[in-house]
């Protein structure tokens, strides 16, 4: 279990280096590339948390302020909260 956490960390430098310099994934810009990365985001809290890295965890806060990420974290909660009952038992 090192390497793995290591290499979360060496990966969670970088884009706390990257979002110093830029708003999203590829610039200034929402892009798809934002999409994927709310995914992973999203279950990170629960294996490696990130907001120790205030560019990461801002990145965050940008993203789940869209309306877009809203809506879908909307309508995928139902279904995590079925799954994490069905899991828990």
């Amino acid at each position: 279990m090192i390497r793995p956490k290591y290499r979360i960390g060496v990966m969670y430098q970088f884009m706390d280096d990257e979002f110093v310099q830029q708003d999203y994934a590829s610039g200034d810009a929402f892009s798809l590339a934002d999409c994927a990365g709310a995914a992973a985001l999203f279950y990170a809290p629960k294996l490696a948390p990130f907001h120790a890295k205030p560019n990461i965890a801002a990145y965050w806060d940008r993203l789940v302020s869209r309306p877009s990420i809203q809506k879908v974290h909307a309508e995928v909660a139902p279904h995590l909260k079925a799954f994490n009952k069905h899991n828990a038992a």
